[in-house]
């Protein structure tokens, strides 16, 4: 039998139980403090910078330290760091080939579509033709000047472009991204000033992937999530996949142990015998205990065996 005495301590083994997981977070946090590189003071968890404790960052997400400037490789390109924001969980890359002081620097290579996923990206599409384009919708921009020792004719033009949009016999060489841009008729200067200031990548749209198993299960549980901490603790559950069929279980369990519950009644009910308060009481905590048992089989094996070792020693008690 369950004493309230046993119950306060188990109160107490599960409150300790949950305080652990924020100290083990805090202390493993501090092994890894926040490492520096130019304009970029922040770099912490998921990114490390090269050179940092192994154990610090996700080497996915490695980033460079060159000429007191921040870099990071993708796909063998590379990109200059701009700005890291943690709150929103984007970086801003900017393409390390632009020259600064050239307005006819365009990027080495295309950026769309891109493989990682972008936050509100416009496109700069560059089109090359044979013949001089009759431009007089200004849909494109001539930049034949920029390329002197190109035979062909060179034009550039912002935002998406359908194909019966590109002009007869001319190709579309490269297109770029840049962000929160709103307007097609520009100038090549603003063309360049946009590419400067680079594009934003979401580094955590899945963020169930975290250098450590306390920032797994610190992202998990924050916002409205931290309110599934309690019975997280209690099954020391961390996998995002087991926490999806964990809680399909306890929704599937609950509407099974409801209709039992309302079937039990109905039956009553026939029988002309009326549920009193100790009853219904009895039938939640049965059911409360049953989806509990449930789960902690479907999640961790392990547990079967203590929660029926404390059940038998409930018993003696």
């Amino acid at each position: 039998m369950i004493t309230t005495h046993n119950f306060f301590i188990f109160l107490i083994t599960s409150s300790f139980l949950i305080l652990s997981l924020h100290f083990f977070h805090c202390a493993d946090a501090k092994k890894c403090s926040p490492s520096a590189c130019g304009d970029i003071r922040n770099i912490s968890s998921p990114f490390r910078l090269k050179g940092d404790p192994s154990h610090c960052g996700d080497p996915k997400f490695e980033l460079t330290c060159e000429n007191n400037a921040t870099f990071v490789y993708l796909d063998s390109f590379k990109y200059y760091v701009k700005g890291i924001n943690y709150v929103s969980s984007t970086i801003r890359l900017v393409e390390a080939s632009l020259n600064n002081d050239d307005i006819c620097s365009f990027p080495v290579r295309s950026s769309y579509p891109y493989p990682y996923y972008t936050v509100g990206e416009w496109l700069v599409n560059l089109i090359s033709c044979p013949n001089p384009v009759n431009n007089s919708s200004t849909l494109f921009i001539d930049i034949t000047a920029c390329n002197l020792s190109h035979p062909r004719f060179s034009y550039v033009n912002v935002g998406s472009i359908m194909p019966s949009e590109v002009p007869h016999m001319c190709t579309l060489d490269l297109i770029v991204m840049i962000s929160g841009w709103g307007v097609k008729n520009v100038s090549l200067s603003e063309i360049h000033q946009s590419l400067l200031r680079g594009f934003d990548l979401y580094f955590c749209y899945n963020c169930n992937e975290k250098s450590t198993i306390w920032d797994k299960l610190r992202y998990l549980l924050s916002g409205p999530n931290r309110y599934l901490l309690i019975p997280l603790a209690f099954l020391g559950v961390s996998l995002p996949v087991i926490i999806i069929i964990g809680i399909a279980g306890v929704l599937a369990l609950s509407f099974t142990n409801f209709l039992a519950y309302v079937l039990y009644g109905y039956y009553l009910h026939l029988l002309e015998v009326s549920t009193n308060g100790n009853a219904f009481i009895a039938m939640f905590a049965v059911i409360c205990v049953a989806i509990a048992v449930c789960l902690t089989a479907a999640l961790n094996p392990l547990l079967i065996i203590i929660i029926a070792a404390w059940s038998w020693i409930a018993t003696l008690l």
